[in-house]
């Protein structure tokens, strides 16, 4: 899959996930940090998934890192 041309705005809960993954947490650990359910993580990564079509942590990760993905604050 060919990386999107414009970052992708993720909601504040969906980038402070995604900022977590990267750090190469696991969902439950995640979740413990940001005091969420670990299924709520899941579901949340579900959504980002579809969002960026993509399908593995890792290339999620890169498109974080790549500065592919950001924050919307425009409802902050």
């Amino acid at each position: 899959m060919e990386d999107p041309k414009e970052p992708i705005a993720l909601s504040p809960g969906q980038f402070q996930v995604v900022q977590h993954l990267v750090t190469g947490a696991t969902d439950k650990q995640i979740a413990d940090v940001l005091g969420l359910s670990p299924r709520t993580v899941s579901n949340t990564l579900s959504h980002v998934y579809n969002k960026t079509g993509v399908s593995s942590r890792a290339h999620l990760a890169g498109l974080f890192v790549r500065g592919l993905l950001v924050e919307d604050k425009t409802n902050a």
